[in-house]
C-alpha cells in the first residue's frame, strides 16, 4: 500500500511538474506603490554562462519596466515660431540622462532541458526621483543666471544673451518628463523661471525685424524673390523698415550664358548680416546658378537658389547663438 502511494505521488509530480515549480513572482510580480517591477526571461544557450543570460534578461526587463511607465510628451506652445523650428535642429539632438536605480531582486533558472533564465527587476520610485531632483538642482542654477539679462537692452542683444539658456531648458524638460513618469501623488515639477525665460526668448524672436538692403541695381532686381522665399521660413523680413533689428546687406553680380537653347544665370552674392548698430554678425559670399529653357526661368531659379543659400546662412547663424 505504501509503495502504491509513493508510485502515485511520483506519477503526479511527473505529470504536473510540481518538482520544478516556477516561482510566483514570474507570473505575478510584487505590488508596491513605491516600487515598479518587471519580469523578463531568455533562453539559456547550451554553452552559455548563466551570468550572460541574466544580464540579457535584465536589459529586457529594464525596457519592459520603462515601457510600463511611458507617457506621451506634451506639445510645445511655440511650434509656430520660426526660430523654434530652427533651434529644434540642435535641441532634438540633446539626449536625456537615463533613469537610474534599477535592481535585480530575484533570478530563477528553470530545470527543464530547454532552460530559461528569469529576472525580477525593480525600480524604487522615490530613489529615482531624488536622483533626478539632484540633476535638476544643477540645471536650475544654470538657468537662473539668464534671469538677470536686462530688458533695457535692444531686442537682438537680449535674444543673443538668452538663447544659450535653451539647451539647459531642454535638458530640464527631459527630467520633467521622467518625473511625470515616476510621480507619486502631487509633485512640483515645472520651474517658473525656466518657463518665463523660454517665453521671453520666443516673444523676442516673434518681434525681430529683418531688413533686406540691396547694395546695387542687380541686387534690387532680385530682392523681391529673396523676400518672398525667406518669408516662407517664418522670418519677418522687409525691404523698408525704419527700425530693424537685423540688417542683411547684399550686393549681386550676375553672368548670363546660353547653350543649346538653355539659358544659364550665374549669380554671386556678397552678403553681410549686421545688427542695428552696424556691427557685422556674419559675412559670406555665395555663388549659385539657375538654368531653364523658359524665358526668365534661369533668373528665377538663380534667385531661388540664392534665397536657399541665404536662408541656410540665417539658420546657421541662429544655431550658433545656442552656444554660450
Amino acid at each position: 500500500m505504501c509503495n502504491q502511494k509513493w508510485l502515485l505521488c511520483f506519477v503526479i509530480i511527473m505529470l504536473t511538474g510540481c518538482g520544478a515549480s516556477i516561482p510566483v513572482w514570474v507570473k505575478k510580480p510584487p505590488a508596491n506603490e513605491n516600487m515598479v517591477y518587471a519580469v523578463a526571461s531568455t533562453k539559456l544557450g547550451s554553452n552559455e554562462n548563466e551570468t550572460t543570460a541574466i544580464e540579457r534578461a535584465r536589459l529586457q526587463a529594464k525596457d519592459k519596466l520603462l515601457q510600463s511607465l511611458k507617457i506621451a510628451k506634451s506639445s510645445s506652445t511655440y511650434k509656430g515660431n520660426a526660430f523654434y523650428q530652427i533651434f529644434r535642429i540642435k535641441l532634438d539632438k540633446i539626449q536625456p540622462t537615463a533613469i537610474t536605480g534599477f535592481n535585480i531582486e530575484k533570478t530563477y533558472v528553470s530545470k527543464e532541458a530547454d532552460k530559461k533564465v528569469y529576472v525580477l527587476l525593480s525600480l524604487n520610485r522615490q530613489s529615482a526621483i531624488e536622483a533626478i531632483r539632484a540633476n535638476l538642482s544643477e540645471i536650475d542654477a544654470d538657468i537662473k543666471k539668464y534671469e538677470s539679462v536686462s530688458d533695457s537692452l535692444d531686442k537682438l542683444a537680449q535674444f543673443k544673451k538668452l538663447v544659450p539658456a535653451l539647451p539647459f531648458i531642454e535638458k530640464r524638460k527631459h527630467f520633467e518628463h521622467q518625473l511625470m513618469m515616476l510621480r507619486i501623488g502631487e509633485m512640483e515639477i515645472e520651474n517658473p523661471i525656466a518657463m518665463a525665460i523660454e517665453k521671453r526668448i520666443y516673444t523676442l524672436a516673434d518681434n525681430l525685424k529683418i531688413l533686406l538692403k540691396a547694395r546695387n541695381r542687380k541686387a534690387i532686381d532680385m530682392q523681391p524673390y529673396l523676400i518672398e522665399d525667406i518669408t516662407t521660413l517664418g522670418l519677418k523680413i522687409f525691404d523698408v523698415e525704419a527700425n530693424p533689428d537685423i540688417i542683411i546687406e547684399f550686393g549681386l553680380k550676375t553672368r548670363k550664358l546660353k547653350k543649346e537653347n538653355i539659358d544659364f544665370v550665374f549669380a554671386t552674392g556678397d552678403i553681410k548680416i549686421r545688427d542695428k548698430q552696424g556691427r557685422i554678425l556674419k559675412g559670406f559670399v555665395k555663388e549659385v546658378k539657375g538654368a531653364s529653357s523658359i524665358p526668365g526661368g534661369a533668373y528665377e531659379r538663380a534667385a531661388k537658389n540664392m534665397s536657399i543659400a541665404l536662408g541656410e546662412e540665417l539658420v546657421n547663424l541662429s544655431l550658433s547663438l545656442l552656444e554660450p
